[in-house]
């Protein structure tokens, strides 16, 4: 030990020598530059340049914050996809902390979501490994892979002593961004539709459920963005465009006012410019998910029900990098609702800060109760796809949806009546066909009859 620690002293006091020192962060990046010569002449073996290059700005980035990061080639397809609506891997929306990933929400009709992941679980091992990822896509290319292989995961949940371990089958993730649609009280008049992402497809989703509910004699209209991770800020705004006329729906500001503060108002394309709208909220409603809540609140369009949203607040813009051959995703601006308020939860915020969005109506719902909610509607749209299908194959008049329905997706013309029938068979011997008790749901129409009064 003796001669080791003697060989490793001279050698880092030969070496200190080879340089002038410079003062960390001063010099024009000297510092950087005096390592980056270091690891070139001395390191054991030699290192691509390239190699060193994307290393610094991975290290750059990696101090930020946890949302802006450097892709490298190899994952830069991956990036562009998962905006898209298209994807592989588990089917899982991440943040990271401290290294470790923490689910924001698994997607429904995933590998994930059929395992029995849950939002906010965290993921503590990888094929049995420990870890500690640098970046966001270094977790997620961990965790990706070609589609059929497998991959084991442990998780810590709340409230559960022992690790959770999964092996879950990887596959390519289609998403499907509006789902759940029906009347939740045809009574009254009460519609609801579930917004699972803002992708680019969502707007006219969202238009064709609405248009679907409003022959069914819609008054009030619930939204539930609970377990939605974000998605696309054009989306977002889109969507608010669909409930107000004119106005401001959410503003941009970063340190150039000229490149990073932006506004973005209504553009009178308003579908339903009157309906009272209730907004369902949860721990893992972030990003665009908050932007919607906050405009439609701010706009007095909505009353926000369930718990304190996530506070993700922040815009990061995508730089090309060696000629678009790497990306750098940047923080370089932050959300603010029409009133002004920053929904951002920044490091070292309290329960006391000011951050997210807090509803008018409290009504929190446990994750694996919502899980309990989600997987009944679609066991609702398998059995309406059923009873359609049979009416197909024994030549029936097309008739209108049941009240649970939810809007026929584009693969559903796929799936044969006798596959469907089979499988709302099996649903039907297994799972409730009454909805479980969701009760911001039960408030949200509380509080929307109270607006509209009784029909």
């Amino acid at each position: 030990p003796g001669i080791v620690a003697t060989v490793v002293v001279v050698g880092l006091h030969e070496g200190s020598a080879s340089f002038q020192r410079h003062e960390a962060g001063k010099d024009g990046g000297a510092t950087i530059y005096e390592a980056r010569e270091f690891i070139r002449q001395r390191f054991v073996r030699p290192v691509d340049d390239a190699k060193l290059d994307r290393g610094a700005v991975t290290g750059m980035t990696s101090i930020l914050d946890p949302f802006s990061a450097f892709v490298p080639p190899r994952e830069v397809s991956e990036f562009q996809e998962a905006t898209s609506g298209k994807f592989g891997g588990l089917g899982i929306m991440i943040a990271l902390e401290a290294g470790l990933v923490r689910i924001i929400a698994p997607l429904e009709d995933t590998p994930a979501w059929e395992a029995g992941v849950l939002p906010g679980d965290l993921i503590i091992r990888i094929d049995g490994e420990a870890y500690e990822f640098a970046t966001i896509y270094d977790a997620a290319d961990r965790l990706k892979g070609e589609p059929g292989t497998l991959v084991q995961i442990a998780l810590q949940r709340d409230g559960v002593e022992q690790p959770l371990d999964f092996t879950i089958e990887r596959a390519v993730i289609r998403v499907r961004s509006v789902r759940g649609t029906r009347m939740v009280d045809p009574d009254n008049g009460i519609g609801y539709i579930r917004v699972t992402a803002f992708q680019n497809d969502t707007v006219p989703e969202t238009s064709a459920a609405i248009e679907t509910l409003v022959k069914q004699g819609l008054r009030g209209l619930i939204i539930d963005l609970r377990a939605n991770p974000g998605g696309l800020l054009n989306g977002a705004f889109d969507f608010c465009d669909l409930f107000v006329s004119t106005g401001l729906i959410v503003e941009t500001r970063g340190r150039d006012p000229t490149l990073d503060q932006r506004s973005y108002t209504a553009n009178l394309a308003t579908l339903l410019p009157d309906t009272p709208l209730a907004v369902l909220l949860d721990g893992y409603s972030a990003s665009a998910s908050e932007i919607v809540g906050g405009a439609l609140s701010d706009h007095h369009r909505a009353v926000l029900v369930g718990s304190r949203s996530y506070g993700k607040g922040s815009v990061q813009t995508v730089f090309d990098l060696e000629g678009g051959v790497s990306i750098l995703k940047l923080t370089t601006a932050s959300y603010y609702t029409p009133s002004g308020r920053s929904i951002h939860r920044k490091q070292g915020m309290d329960e006391d800060d000011e951050w997210g969005l807090i509803p008018d109506i409290e009504a929190p719902v446990a994750p694996a109760e919502l899980r309990a909610i989600f997987r009944w509607q679609e066991d609702a749209e398998v059995r309406r796809l059923a009873s359609e299908a049979r009416k197909t194959a024994n030549g029936a008049d097309d008739q209108p949806p049941a009240p649970e329905s939810t809007a026929r997706p584009p693969a559903a013309t796929a799936v044969s009546g006798a596959t469907l029938a089979a499988a709302a068979s099996q649903l039907a011997a297994s799972r409730p066909a009454v909805p479980p008790v969701d009760p911001a749901v039960e408030a949200a129409v509380e509080s929307l009859i109270e607006t509209l009064g009784p029909r």
